[in-house]
């Protein structure tokens, strides 16, 4: 996930987190990864990914729910 860009940044000191975006990188593949993340959540045959994602989008927003389900 860290090649592909979608993890996020782990920069902590003295126990204080700053900065927990996702990078640039992946430039050709995140976007692939998105685009199945938003299929897998339409998917009614097997609703984890529905589920999942209309938890985590209830509590920190739709585009941040995809890029956690991608």
């Amino acid at each position: 996930m860290s090649w592909a860009g979608l993890a996020p940044g782990n920069n902590q000191s003295a126990g204080k987190k700053k900065s927990a975006k996702i990078t640039r990188a992946g430039a050709y593949i995140k976007p692939m990864l998105v685009q199945a993340a938003h299929a897998a959540v339409k998917c009614t045959g097997q609703p984890y990914c529905k589920v999942k994602y209309e938890n985590i989008a209830r509590r920190r927003g739709k585009k941040r729910a995809i890029i956690a389900i991608a």
